[in-house]
C-alpha cells in the first residue's frame, strides 16, 4: 500500500513522545544534531538520513556519523552563538555537555534514526563504536563548621531534633 508511509516524519517522531520533559529533552537532542549536521556536512538530519539510505554500508556510516557528533558535542564550539529569554536578548554561546546529557541525547537519536530513517541500530555494536566519556565523579566534602551552623540556624526545633539524634 503505497499510501502508508514506511516511516515517521520528525514530527510524529516528537508527537509520540507523552511526557513533556522527554519529547523536550528528544527536542534539545534533535537541535543539537542539527546543529551538527550544519557544522560538519551543511545538511540537516533529514538529508544526512535521506543520503544514508542511498548507500550500502549505512549502518557503519551511522556509527560514525554518531561518534564524530558525541565527539562535538565533548568540546566547546564559540561560534555557535543563541539567542534565549523572554525577549532572545540573552547571547550564550555551545559549550560543552556534560556526559550524561550526551547520554540521553544519543539515546533520543538513536530513537530518531530508527523511527524516521527505518534503520535497524544494534545496541551491542554501538556501545562497541561509539564511545561515550564517563562523567567524573565529584568527592562529596564535609560541611565545615560554620556552614554546619548556618543550617541549624535556619532549621526549626524538630528538624533539629531529627538531625541531632
Amino acid at each position: 500500500m503505497s499510501y502508508i508511509p514506511d516511516v515517521n516524519t520528525r514530527e510524529e517522531y516528537l508527537d509520540s513522545k507523552s511526557a513533556v520533559n522527554t519529547r523536550r529533552m528528544a527536542e534539545y537532542s534533535l537541535t543539537q544534531f542539527g546543529r551538527f549536521t550544519e557544522s560538519e556536512y551543511h545538511k540537516t538530519p533529514e538529508e544526512i538520513i535521506s543520503d544514508l539510505k542511498d548507500d550500502n554500508k549505512v549502518l557503519e556510516k551511522i556509527y560514525t556519523v554518531l561518534n564524530k557528533w558525541i565527539t562535538w558535542l565533548k568540546q566547546d564550539h564559540p561560534e555557535i552563538i543563541t539567542y534565549r529569554g523572554r525577549y532572545k536578548n540573552i547571547k550564550k554561546t555551545f559549550k560543552a555537555i556534560h556526559p550524561n546529557t550526551q547520554k540521553q541525547y544519543l539515546n533520543h537519536i538513536k530513537g530518531f534514526l530508527e523511527d524516521v530513517g527505518g534503520f535497524d541500530i544494534n545496541n551491542r555494536r554501538l556501545k562497541k563504536r561509539v564511545r561515550l566519556p564517563k562523567a567524573e565523579e565529584e568527592e562529596p566534602e564535609p560541611l565545615t563548621k560554620d556552614e554546619l551552623r548556618i543550617l541549624l540556624d535556619n532549621c526549626s526545633n524538630k528538624k533539629k531534633q531529627c538531625l541531632w539524634s
